[in-house]
């Protein structure tokens, strides 16, 4: 049965499609134990791991600076301070030489230790710092593959469903292919949605218990202009939010389209919330963007193909066409 929940929409997009529940290893139970003999090679296989994450964890932090999210590169920053951090190492050395079990599983325990501390503690910048160290071992673990195996859903891109995300977890591949985002996590500058906007995917934030009403594979709906998240749609909402329609249009105005048709273009389509497509000549821009139609550069007698895909694109299609360009 369909089933709608309310969010706040980042983007004017929508998308349909599989979710993926995207969680970290400490959340999901425990990791299975060996005994080892060969203390070294653990050691080896841990030390990749840490240089596997560091150099993710510095491309992300260098990616932030230059995007202008400082706040967020902080945060970055602050795991690759942990992950250098020598009693946190040691640490998980002397209980590896002590207990002879698999790195995967000596790291587990070191998590679910750290999670036993967090509970009773009511200090948020205790806790803060407390989750920060268990992304790091998530992101340690992952690299420690195949004996952890990984948080990365098919091939094929997926709506990730998550309680909250750090900008740290865009390292994780499961992010890099997201086709669209639904986090429990809200506000603006939240770390959700400065991804979205790093990622430029639909999401919609601040869904109250999501992650308690999808499983793996389910189908959903991001309606990102209603912050609507629409759970088991029917094969009609599905249809009606695929509905594409496309046409030419034909400039008639001798100057070319210059300001005042673009103006009107662009005014025209951001009444509608569908996506909307301009392209001439292989040069595709956003038909609600004064400047993208500007730079189509489109003088008199050209054809400009106008797409949009949505649940209004042929209302939005017909009023475009009835724009005096």
């Amino acid at each position: 049965m369909e089933r709608h929940l309310k969010g706040t929409g980042i983007s004017q997009k929508s998308v349909s499609g599989e979710v993926f529940v995207f969680s970290h290893y400490h959340r999901n139970g425990s990791i299975s134990r060996y005994s080892i003999s060969d203390v070294e090679n653990e050691l080896r296989r841990l030390n990749e791991a840490i240089e596997a994450t560091r150099k993710d964890l510095t491309s992300i932090y260098n990616q932030m600076h230059v995007d202008g999210y400082k706040a967020h590169a902080d945060i970055v920053r602050t795991h690759l301070m942990i992950l250098d951090d020598e009693s946190f190492y040691n640490e998980v050395v002397i209980s590896l030489e002590q207990k002879r079990y698999n790195i995967e599983h000596v790291l587990d325990i070191r998590a679910k230790q750290y999670i036993q501390m967090l509970e009773p503690i009511d200090d948020p910048r205790f806790r803060e710092r407390t989750e920060d160290l268990l992304i790091v071992i998530d992101h340690i673990l992952r690299h420690l593959k195949p004996a952890s195996g990984d948080v990365t859903p098919a091939a094929s891109a997926k709506i990730i469903v998550a309680r909250n995300l750090s900008p740290s977890d865009l390292a994780f591949p499961a992010l890099e292919n997201a086709a669209g985002l639904i986090t429990e996590a809200g506000g603006m500058a939240c770390c959700p949605s400065v991804m979205a906007h790093a990622l430029e995917i639909p999401a919609v934030i601040d869904v109250a218990d999501i992650v308690e009403q999808v499983t793996d594979g389910a189908n959903a709906v991001l309606d990102c202009v209603k912050g609507l998240v629409i759970l088991d749609p029917e094969p009609q909402t599905i249809l009606r939010y695929h509905e594409e329609a496309r046409d030419e249009v034909e400039i008639k105005d001798p100057l070319g389209l210059h300001v005042r048709p673009s103006s009107q273009l662009a005014e025209c389509a951001s009444k509608f919330k569908c996506e909307i497509s301009i392209n001439n000549n292989g040069h595709q821009v956003n038909g609600k963007s004064l400047l993208g139609i500007l730079s189509l550069n489109a003088p008199f007698e050209s054809r400009l193909e106008v797409i949009c895909k949505g649940s209004d694109a042929s209302a939005a299609l017909k009023a475009i066409k009835e724009v005096p360009l």
